[in-house]
């Protein structure tokens, strides 16, 4: 067959295709539309108290993100009788279709970003009309498409940035559908799209000359479609897969991000949308099996659709629903802390447990931005063996080797790991999509079957009725893969088969994209943090008091509130503005809530005492800080002496020691502070001395102790710089590798330096502008090495971003980074090209570089961008992008970063306790005193007691503790003798590993960065 009449013959079969998806439709008829336009959601029952008025086809019944009920009302002709009966509804929007009775049928979309045949606008009202039937439906609508408003991804104003989305009525009829002609379309669909993807050769010939013969035979009139069908089920169905061919397991996907383009408001309704969506092609393809993740919209849907709930809980109970994923949302990977992860495990493997009795086996974050070398041990010790993505796919620079690999953490825990080959969760069911899977399993030696995702998410409302029909009918065709619709855990205990002959990846999955999200929407990362420590605290403190005492109830909604807004689009900073709005309302919520559970901890612990204050510190570390009196305090006495204390602009602050895990009382004191101003710009003691320039610059760094100049003598630190940063593609979300060619400015003094000095610190103020904005800083030396830099900046820039950078005067080949209860090791060098990826990485509380003499690490509490390239410790500040949010981060920020030198060698710990003592600074009760009662107690050097808290479902204790230097450590864990029995548990409490004997000491071996859960049974 010449080339040209194969291309002749492939055009041919496509516009084949074409005509049967014009010639299903046949009759059509208008319905008729009234509608209740609001601001945001109400029930139904709340519309039908309201008056309605009448709406049409091509009318704007809505603008950006308003709501509608749509009541929508018409009759099927008598000569339809027999016919199947389509309503074809695209409202300009997203909506929820109900029956009069307010029944959840189907959800609605107009639109998608991934192709034109996710719209869902056809509600199949009956396969054979009786003819003379009235249909009447509810729609709830929303005038946003299922990727929210179109908006400009690059405005040069921010009010420009909506570009517009408005509710417009395109099609309001039903129609009477050909059935036959229909399935001879989704045929024919799987021929074209293997005919179009076979490479020219004798199969390609094969199939384009099926296809002619099908279209001579239809020879364009519908009557002829069940003759065509049958010819096709003899010469192209019939021929089964190669015995070679590999078995996808096929699972109906809807990913939902929890907010995005769109606030939490719509997403409710979009899990709505999808699950009532899905219940019904269920109900419709006995064989179909369908999955969704995140707890929290299963508990979205309980609250606001019972009926619907009722109905999935049953489709869970007969195995045709699958629950994926043990977290409570997909949460970020990097940002998150320790204990929030095993949070989300926690909470969210009980929440499906609990209300559906399912145990859930896997982490399912296929769209998350990076996965931390923490996560095997925390996804092992929480009860699960399997995890999947698909995201390592989206790297920039590298091509990750594996699709099925043994995934090793920090501590040497691992679990298996699955990345669907085809690349995606929205696949489309087609021969294409599935072939390249099959070319694309890097480890199709060793396993037979891969995992494939099918369906579009955000609002798409997951499969559509083609794709299930299309995974019917690829069950074994020649040419592509076997296709099984099947779970995903089904998949994933047969690659646990060959688990042994799968290779090994170590440490973190770093994705080579998006790497931004380390530092945009700043001020949600700090309450963040903030949060992830002030819950841990109040549960240290409510543990100290007795059991009826502790407030279960509210700690649970605070910690789900917290781990809802950890979604891997909140807290990376790329969700809209609105999004943004909303979590700021929610953090202040839970920091007032967090406040009043403090306030009446002590009421009920303590005694009520003017002129007094108890400092509880709940770190496994001596804490030495310093504390702000209240404003009326001229002095304090400790312990029977009175305090050094310093009077500054903004009140006194004395200088505090707290043992660990204890407590120390505070009284007031007259004996008045002092301070002395002026003298050069140096700030020193016996051990250090840091030496600025005229604009407010480190320049020198000299450790006394050691006699040795830590900074470089090259450059100088504390140096902010603006950078032009207006990535490529995705504007919140990355980072462009050559930033650095793209300096903008460098600040500038806008004030002379100010110094003070007073007996418990000395401080340099500076005052700089740079660029449009403006920072302040008082940098402050107490008696240690470590320089502690007070920060504020108000931010006013568009496609900026600052940094501040420390060169010091070291060599090493690997920094530390901070990451989830533990730490890891990266190049400083770029010898490869998997270096050079990372010119932008994540930590948490600090960064460090050290030779086998000397180190210097940066500390932070807030920030988690950095670059470390030779010698350079560089901390990512602020962005601007201004897509999605073109208001991000403008405004004020506070936040606080300390410089500290030290010994190396044996002084890692040092460093963990510098990074904990910044981070998680006492609680303090004002006006009262008493004792503190604690549960146990730990004296070890590298194990860290992180969490005290009452069992979730007992009155027992629970403790974690972290092993926290990544050497085997030894411990004593002293407890009261309250508790009868001791328990190691897994992470989440729900597995009992060991029953130790009852004593009042417990002797601990622990390994490298180990986790342990104990329980103590009163």
């Amino acid at each position: 067959m010449h080339k040209e009449k194969m291309r002749y013959l492939r055009d041919k079969a496509r516009v084949f295709l074409e005509v049967l998806r014009r010639d299903y439709w046949q009759e059509s008829v208008p319905l008729a539309a009234e509608c209740v336009v609001t601001e945001e959601p109400i029930t139904l029952a709340e519309a039908r108290q309201r008056s309605f008025r009448p709406v049409a086809k091509g009318e704007v019944w809505g603008g950006n993100w308003q709501c509608a009920w749509m009541h929508i009302s018409g009759q099927i002709p008598a000569a339809w009788a027999g016919k199947r009966v389509v309503a074809r509804l695209n409202l300009g929007g997203e909506g929820l279709l109900f029956d009069s009775d307010g029944n959840a049928l189907q959800g609605l979309t107009d639109r998608s970003l991934f192709c034109r045949e996710y719209i869902r606008d056809q509600y199949l009202v009956t396969e054979a009309a009786g003819g003379g039937e009235t249909v009447e439906f509810y729609v709830d609508a929303a005038a946003n498409d299922n990727f929210g408003l179109l908006l400009d991804d690059r405005p040069r104003r921010i009010e420009d940035a909506v570009i517009g989305t408005v509710g417009r009525i395109a099609s309001l009829d039903l129609y009477s559908v050909d059935k036959t002609v229909l399935d001879l379309s989704y045929d024919l669909d799987i021929l074209v799209n293997l005919l179009q993807n076979t490479p020219d050769g004798y199969r390609a010939r094969q199939l384009a000359a099926i296809a002619s013969r099908a279209n001579d035979l239809y020879a364009g009139m519908p009557a002829n479609a069940g003759k065509v069908r049958d010819y096709l089920q003899e010469a192209f169905f019939s021929t089964p897969a190669c015995a070679s061919s590999m078995t996808a397991m096929a699972v109906g996907h809807a990913h939902i991000d929890t907010a995005w383009l769109w606030p939490l408001r719509e997403t409710r309704r979009k899990c709505g949308r999808t699950f009532a969506t899905q219940l019904a092609l269920i109900d419709r393809y006995p064989d179909y099996r369908f999955g969704a993740s995140q707890p929290q919209h299963y508990q979205f849907v309980k609250e606001d659709y019972p009926d619907l709930y009722e109905r999935l809980k049953a489709r869970v109970a007969d195995g045709r629903w699958e629950l994926q994923g043990g977290m409570w949302v997909e949460a970020d990977a990097n940002l998150i802390g320790g204990e929030s992860m095993i949070r989300q495990f926690l909470h969210g493997k009980n929440f499906f447990r609990d209300e559906f009795g399912v145990e859930v086996k896997s982490l399912w974050l296929p769209d998350v931005f990076g996965y931390s070398g923490a996560l095997p041990q925390i996804i092992k010790g929480c009860g699960c063996d399997y995890f999947v993505t698909q995201k390592l796919s989206w790297n920039n620079y590298n091509v990750f080797p594996h699709t099925t690999f043994r995934w090793r953490g920090i501590d040497g825990s691992e679990v298996l790991a699955h990345c669907p080959p085809e690349n995606t969760y929205n696949g489309t069911m087609t021969p294409r999509d599935l072939g390249f899977g099959q070319n694309n399993f890097a480890e199709s030696d060793v396993a037979d079957a891969f995992l494939s995702l099918y369906g579009c998410g955000d609002g798409g409302g997951g499969p559509l009725e083609e794709h299930i029909e299309r995974a019917g009918r690829l069950a074994s065709i020649e040419g592509c893969p076997k296709v099984k619709m099947a779970p995903a855990r089904q998949l994933l205990d047969r690659l646990d088969a060959v688990r042994d002959r799968l290779e090994v990846w170590t440490g973190e999955l770093f994705l080579e994209k998006h790497q931004g999200t380390f530092t945009t929407q700043a001020g949600v990362k700090r309450s963040n943090r903030r949060l992830e420590h002030l819950l841990k605290q109040l549960e240290f403190v409510y543990s100290c008091l007795p059991v009826e005492n502790y407030p279960a109830a509210a700690l649970d909604a605070a910690w789900k509130k917290l781990l809802l807004h950890q979604f891997h689009d909140i807290i990376p900073g790329s969700s809209i503005t609105r999004v943004y709005a909303e979590a700021r309302a929610a953090y202040a919520e839970l920091f007032e809530q967090c406040g009043k559970l403090l306030a009446d901890a002590w009421e009920s612990a303590l005694t009520a005492e003017a002129d007094t204050i108890t400092l509880f510190n709940t770190l496994g570390c001596e804490y030495r800080g310093y504390y702000r009196l209240p404003a009326d305090w001229a002095g304090v006495e400790f312990d029977g002496a009175t305090l050094p204390c310093q009077r500054e602009e903004d009140g006194v602050v004395a200088e505090v020691v707290i043992p660990p895990y204890s407590s120390v009382e505070l009284r007031r004191s007259d004996l008045a502070a002092s301070t002395v101003e002026g003298g050069p710009a140096v700030l020193e003691n016996d051990l250090v001395r840091y030496e600025f320039d005229e604009r407010g610059r480190l320049i020198r760094g000299y450790d006394k102790e050691l006699q040795f100049e830590f900074l470089s003598p090259e450059a100088p630190g504390n140096v902010f710089r603006l950078y032009y940063d207006n990535p490529i593609n995705f504007d919140a979300w990355d980072v462009d590798l050559d930033y650095v060619n793209c300096p903008v400015a460098e600040a500038l003094p806008s004030a002379a330096l100010r110094k003070t000095v007073g007996p418990v610190r000395q401080i340099l103020a500076l005052e700089q502008r740079i660029g449009r904005s403006t920072l302040s800083q008082q940098i402050i030396l107490g008696g240690g090495k470590a320089l502690r830099f007070e920060t504020r900046v108000h931010w006013d820039e568009a496609n900026k971003m600052l940094r501040v950078a420390f060169p010091v005067n070291l060599s090493a080949a690997q920094a530390q980074f901070d990451i989830q209860y533990g730490f890891l090791s990266r190049s400083t060098q770029v010898n490869t090209s998997w270096d050079l990826a990372q010119f932008e990485v994540s930590a948490h509380r600090y960064v460090k570089l050290s030779d086998p003499q000397y180190g210097v690490a940066l500390l932070n509490d807030c920030k988690y961008g950095f670059r470390l390239r030779e010698n350079v410790l560089d901390m990512n500040i602020l962005r601007s992008p201004k897509y999605p949010d073109p208001t991000a981060d403008l405004g004020d920020h506070e936040f606080t970063y300390v410089l500290l030198p030290y010994r190396a060698g044996t002084t890692h710990q040092l460093v963990i306790n510098q990074a904990a003592m910044l981070n998680e600074a006492p609680v303090a009760a004002v006006g009262f005193s008493g004792e503190w009662q604690l549960p146990c107690r730990l004296i070890a050097d590298h194990i860290m007691l992180e969490v005290v808290k009452k069992a979730e479902k007992s009155e027992d204790l629970v403790i974690r503790l972290v092993e926290t230097a990544g050497c085997h450590s030894r411990g004593l864990l002293q407890l009261r003798e309250e508790f009868s029995a001791i328990f190691r548990t897994d992470l989440i409490e729900w597995t009992t590993e060991e029953e130790l004997p009852a004593g009042a000491e417990l002797e601990l071996v622990m390994r490298p960065f180990e986790i342990r859960t104990y329980r103590l049974e009163r």
